[in-house]
């Protein structure tokens, strides 16, 4: 039997591109967007936390990406727009990772200074065999740097070093309109533009309880 490099040699150039794609695809970490997932809260005496039987909870009913790994976001959604609040990986299994006590913290945390129903995105790879621990923090850190740009007061302490370059109307370029070339460029390279969303704090108005842990319609 020959090998992919060997058939290719032998084949039309068609079949030889062919052969070279499959074979890229196979190196290749492939990771899924899962989710929105809505977060159960656990309330009591005005008071909102979300604890470890609340994670059982989310991976009992979402028991088919328990065990996945990849990054996780945890975020607040309020109306129509939602914002990022940390980014985790995940290099064991989601069941094991998203609910640690330190992570538990940081969701406390969130949910007591701000305003929102939390949620969690899954960014997972569906091949557990298939990704590599250095792919998986590699996509840790541009998803991190990806939600500073929306929201600088993200709780990720590794990985939150703002950016010292920038590209005008591209990205990280400041405030103003971007030019035509800019824009042109942003659609060339599959760039979208970012739009930080403001959450309301607390403090500034009623805090929304979230007992439902039934995902989010997608």
């Amino acid at each position: 039997m020959l090998s992919i490099g060997n058939a290719a040699e032998n084949a039309s150039p068609t079949e030889a591109n062919n052969a070279g794609w499959e074979n890229e695809i196979q190196m290749t970490a492939i990771f899924s967007i899962v989710g929105p997932f809505e977060v159960p809260v656990y309330s009591k005496n005005k008071g909102h936390l979300i604890t470890a039987d609340c994670g059982r909870e989310f991976f009992e009913k979402n028991h088919e990406i328990a065990d996945l790994r990849g990054c996780y976001v945890f975020a607040l959604r309020v109306g129509g727009g939602t914002t990022p609040y940390y980014v985790g990986r995940a290099t064991k299994a989601f069941r094991q990772e998203v609910f640690t006590s330190e992570k538990l913290m940081k969701y406390v945390c969130c949910i007591t200074d701000n305003i929102g129903t939390p949620v969690l995105y899954m960014v997972a790879a569906k091949n557990r065999s298939g990704v590599k621990h250095n792919q998986i923090c590699e996509l840790e850190d541009f998803l991190i740097q990806n939600a500073l740009a929306v929201n600088p007061d993200i709780l990720n302490k590794k990985g939150k070093s703002a950016l010292d370059w920038g590209i005008r109307g591209v990205f990280h370029g400041g405030q103003g309109m971007p030019s035509k070339s800019a824009l042109l460029f942003r659609q060339l390279m599959g760039i979208a533009p970012h739009k930080p969303v403001s959450t309301p704090k607390a403090s500034e108005t009623k805090v929304v309880v979230v007992a439902a842990t039934k995902p989010a319609e997608e």
